[in-house]
Parts: structure tokens; sequence; C-alpha cells
């Protein structure tokens, strides 16, 4: 018997859904730096204990830590405090929704940066075609 994918789906979005409400209720008393350290924190703890419960070794090496820093700046701090600043001044539902919309938003902009790169490489082509023509 297959397993349905329903529940951790439902768990999934309302966890997912949920942190936009705590980020509300977190700027009520803390600073947007101070919701996304406390959610980077929680979330640290959490990977640590996980790791410790299925015993998976942390990385010794300078390097690796150094490339994690990059990642959890670009890709949890920077938005993290973007999203805290921006639901000062509108809701969690609009935050949300403006989140969820980010790969649909993502897909049109690839689409239009492809359209602009093909009729630029025809144009340039075109062009080439004419300075061989006359050299």
């Amino acid at each position: 018997m297959r397993k349905s994918w329903l529940p951790a789906y439902l768990a999934l979005g309302t966890v997912w859904g949920c942190s936009f409400i705590f980020i509300e209720l977190g700027l009520e008393f803390l600073t947007p730096f101070g919701v996304t350290f406390i959610r980077c924190a929680l979330g640290a703890i959490t990977l640590i204990i996980i790791a410790r419960i299925r015993k998976i070794n942390l990385p010794t090496d300078r390097k690796v830590w150094q490339k994690l820093w990059v990642v959890a700046l670009l890709l949890n701090v920077i938005p993290g405090v973007l999203f805290a600043f921006a639901q000062q001044y509108v809701t969690s539902v609009f935050a949300s929704i403006i989140n969820a919309a980010t790969p649909l938003m993502t897909l049109v902009f690839k689409a239009r940066a492809n359209l602009w790169v093909t009729n630029w490489r025809s144009r340039c082509n075109d062009c080439c075609w004419c300075l061989e023509r006359t050299w």
C-alpha cells in the first residue's frame, strides 16, 4: 500500500504559512533583524538536534563552513530581514502570497530574458553577415 502525500503536503503548507504569522507576531516586540536572528537560530538548533539524533557528523573543514555561511547569508538572512522589514507595512497574508508567486515570476522573467537573448543573437548574426559581405 502506497502512503498518501497529502498529510505531509498539508503539514508543510501549515508550517510554511505559519512562518509569516510568526514574523508578524515577532515584529510586535523585535526589530526585523531580531526576528531574522530568532528564526535562523531556531532553524539551526532544530537541524543540530536532527543531526545528533541521526548521528550525522557536522563538517569540520573550515572551507565548508565558509561556504555554508555565504549560503546562509544569501538564502536565509538577507531574505529573512527583507521579509520582516516588508511585513511592517503589509499583512502576513500578502507577504505569503508574494513569496508563493516567486517561482511564477522567475518563470516570466526567464522567458522574457530568453526572448531578449534570442533577438539579440539574431541581430548580431545579421550585423556580422553584413560586415562579412562588405569586407
